[in-house]
């Protein structure tokens, strides 16, 4: 009686596809927590935050930086856009976008933001100004420039409430 091998089926590429599903999902699950997206109070794209300040009907707040380069804008950034105050003001009180102009390689927004960027600087910053913070009023047009010299977030909340105000009062140009 002769006898016939059959093939060993291993269970190597079994544990190899668990390992492989299971370090998927874990550093999937890792980009999406860490992702700067999900803790960030700026709103993507123009038409994005332009949407959402026309539905809640509060104004827009257009900040141009150079995030890696400019001494007061990362000041700014330090004092005011990464406080509490501000990422909870957000969305409630303006809808707030950055145009970022980095110098370092490694921060340069991608092409589509770069051009977004640039359209953005043509129609409200053609001057280049750093930083250059203004507050604009969706139903309007109409618009304010801030001032880059405030001390803490509560003093720059306070400010966007008063120009607030004033935005909505000013006739439609």
């Amino acid at each position: 009686m002769k006898f016939e091998k059959k093939p060993v089926r291993s269970s190597r590429p079994d544990r190899f596809f668990a390992k492989y599903i299971f370090a998927t999902a874990f550093f999937g699950f890792l980009a999406v927590i860490s992702s700067p997206a999900q803790n960030t109070p700026w709103i993507p794209t123009w038409n994005q935050a332009d949407s959402i300040a026309r539905s809640r009907d509060i104004p827009l707040l257009l900040v141009f930086s150079g995030s890696d380069w400019c001494k007061p804008c990362m000041r700014l950034e330090k004092t005011i856009f990464q406080s509490s105050l501000f990422m909870q003001n957000c969305g409630k009180k303006f809808a707030a976008i950055r145009a970022d102009f980095p110098q370092k390689k490694n921060r340069l927004p991608g092409p589509e933001a770069a051009l977004a960027n640039d359209l953005l600087a043509a129609q409200y910053n053609p001057q280049g100004i750093f930083p250059y913070l203004l507050l604009i009023s969706p139903g309007t047009g109409n618009r304010l420039i801030l001032p880059d010299s405030f001390d803490n977030p509560e003093e720059f909340i306070r400010q966007i409430e008063r120009q607030s105000q004033t935005l909505q009062n000013e006739p439609k140009p």
